[in-house]
């Protein structure tokens, strides 16, 4: 087994080899020291490995570490905490219940980032969902071994692990058991969250699961759902990544979405908002509640 280790720049657009290991232990041994210096000069450390003739990846469901910008700044924020997503195809209601009542099948995140970039992106994506819809159990033993080798890693760097499921999926993982428990059970000591376009999903009893809710005025049956969901509420807004957000939205304070990943830090009572992102930026369908024209001359123009 050859372990290569690159430092890479933040938006992934030079990497270079600093260090190959062939043993395990003494990369594992070595990473603290490597990850400081990265973090020193700003560059975002990332390894492959090696066996034979194959290059492995860490996990084979999760994501890589700091696979993406906002995953990256969770990591970089603060040093409690190390995260990671799942993502996988938003493919029907099966996978996302409310993507027609929400409207977010269209603007969906799916299509941001590295996933409307490169066709092997989405390819990966379509192969897990295939799994999970036709072969569960066999995904979800690879997803317990995924969780477990993470929590290794993160015990290995003193941090504590926190896992999104639902990158780009809304599936109600309360009810989904695998050799008799859910992932909350199989691992107590881990910290999920996720957003959710579903109202009415009770997570409250689960102590290691974080919910916010994904608002949409893409029906008026929906959008009345904001005075009735008890948890903070998760607004896009037709932004640009310069242009500041509301201070307040439907009387609720509004914070930025986008500075980390990590909802469960977050006050109670809160709106998240996030700026439009992939096809959610020319989307009309209610997904982005804001009318970006009025809110810019109102914030600017209007004495």
């Amino acid at each position: 087994m050859i372990i290569k280790v690159y430092f890479e720049t933040p938006k992934g657009s030079h990497a270079e080899k600093v260090a190959t290991f062939t043993d395990e232990e003494y990369f594992d041994a070595c990473y603290p020291t490597l990850e400081k210096i990265a973090k020193k000069h700003g560059y975002i450390i990332n390894w492959i490995i090696h066996r034979g003739n194959r290059r492995c990846r860490l996990f084979k469901l999760l994501s890589s570490l700091n696979s993406n910008t906002k995953l990256e700044k969770s990591n970089l924020i603060q040093d409690t905490y190390l995260n990671v997503n799942m993502y996988i195809e938003p493919r029907n209601r099966l996978i996302c219940p409310f993507q027609d009542e929400a409207g977010c099948k269209e603007p969906c995140l799916n299509t941001a980032g590295l996933g409307g970039v490169y066709p092997s992106v989405q390819q990966s994506r379509a192969r897990k969902t295939d799994m999970y819809l036709n072969e569960y159990d066999t995904f979800m033993t690879l997803l317990y071994k995924d969780i477990d080798k993470f929590v290794s890693y993160c015990d290995k760097l003193g941090k504590l692990p926190a896992v999104r499921l639902n990158g780009t999926s809304d599936i109600q993982w309360e009810h989904k058991k695998h050799e008799g428990l859910t992932v909350f059970e199989k691992f107590p000591d881990v910290q999920f969250y996720d957003y959710t376009k579903i109202p009415n999903r009770k997570v409250s009893h689960i102590k290691n699961y974080h919910l916010t809710w994904s608002y949409s005025e893409a029906s008026d049956r929906y959008a009345d759902y904001f005075d009735q969901v008890m948890y903070n509420k998760a607004v896009v807004f037709n932004l640009k990544k310069s242009e500041p957000l509301p201070k307040t939205f439907k009387g609720l304070e509004v914070i930025d979405g986008d500075t980390h990943d990590m909802r469960f830090l977050d006050k109670p009572n809160k709106v998240v908002g996030l700026r439009a992102k992939g096809k959610a930026k020319t989307d009309d369908s209610g997904f982005c509640n804001f009318n970006r024209l009025k809110f810019l001359e109102e914030t600017y123009f209007i004495k």
